[in-house]
């Protein structure tokens, strides 16, 4: 198994970090790729107003966790956090005008989703990967 991924890194190396990103995920119970996790965001209507990078940076500045074992992974939380702000922004703001309490409302909305106790949500089987 090292030889090969070995040299799928040396030969693929897209492939190979795409394999390993799924290998990865047996550590969480809601698990996007990053290509997965930027086709769904694409696709959202009305766009989300934040970027992957805006909220990763917003995120960080407050000290909140991107991942957590075995709940969710990077991906899965970013996406996660697009899909309220597309689908509950405009009610959202409503409610809090500023932007960084927003993003926050939002991470602890996602986190709800995605720690669910009874594990109704799974982000991969709500779009369809």
């Amino acid at each position: 198994m090292r030889e090969a991924m070995t040299y799928v890194s040396e030969h693929a190396p897209a492939k190979a970090e795409e394999l390993l990103e799924e290998l990865c995920a047996i550590c969480w119970d809601n698990y996007l790729t990053r290509k997965e996790a930027e086709e769904i965001v694409s696709m959202m209507s009305p766009a989300p107003k934040w970027t992957r990078d805006h909220i990763k940076r917003g995120l960080e500045a407050k000290g909140l966790a991107l991942a957590e074992e075995p709940y969710y992974n990077e991906c899965a939380l970013i996406t996660t956090i697009s899909m309220i702000a597309s689908d509950s922004g405009e009610t959202l703001a409503k409610y809090v005008s500023d932007e960084s309490q927003m993003l926050e409302l939002c991470y602890h909305l996602a986190l709800d989703k995605l720690k669910d106790k009874d594990k109704v949500f799974n982000i991969r089987k709500y779009f369809e990967v």
